[in-house]
């Protein structure tokens, strides 16, 4: 087998392509597992460094039948985020407020152009991210840590309501909410209100 390097502009694909399978996503795995039959290095380059800009892309082959990555790839995010944990009208509102919400929509910028090689270069507003930078996704305007919805600063103290409905105590409410929510705090946010 023949080792290539390939040049891409996208640098989150670098961290992306770098991680032990274990330690990516679970949406990830699938597309890091089928890249481990390629022999190959990533490198990344500006998009102005780039002799042969996107050529691949801009030159696609016909379909040559049924299936490909892509198509997986499409399936998956389908299928994340219809087993989301939350209704249709909540997801939209979701979508809505994370949309309107300056740092997260710095956010989302960073996520697709990819993140400084040090936090002191990462924006203000969203350094409190940067320890969990390589599991942050966005699928369909929402903003994903793994499996989990980023919720917007908008919408915290009523996630904080929901949370406490059941009544229960500091560790379970966590666990409640950690299967389904993060934001940068949330574990303390959840202890003051629940010890108030």
């Amino acid at each position: 087998m023949v080792r290539v390097t390939i040049e891409s502009d996208h640098k989150p694909l670098e961290a992306i392509v770098k991680k032990a399978l274990t330690s990516a996503p679970p949406r990830l795995q699938r597309v890091v597992l089928r890249m481990q039959t390629y022999d190959y290095t990533l490198e990344y380059k500006p998009g102005k460094g780039l002799v042969l800009p996107d050529m691949l892309s801009r030159a696609p082959l016909p379909e040559t039948g049924h299936g490909g990555m892509e198509e997986e790839i499409v399936l998956h995010v389908h299928s994340l985020i219809s087993n989301l944990p939350v209704s249709k009208p909540k997801l939209e509102e979701i979508k809505e407020a994370t949309a309107n919400d300056p740092s997260l929509k710095e956010l989302k910028e960073m996520i697709k152009s990819g993140w400084p090689d040090t936090k002191s270069q990462t924006p203000p507003s969203i350094q409190v991210y940067w320890n969990v930078r390589d599991e942050l996704s966005e699928v369909d305007g929402v903003i994903l840590k793994n499996e989990r919805i980023v919720v917007p600063s908008s919408m915290r103290k009523e996630m904080l309501q929901r949370i406490h409905q059941g009544h229960m105590g500091i560790e379970k409410s966590k666990r409640r909410a950690r299967d389904v929510l993060y934001w940068p705090g949330m574990n303390s946010q959840i202890s003051g209100m629940i010890s108030r």
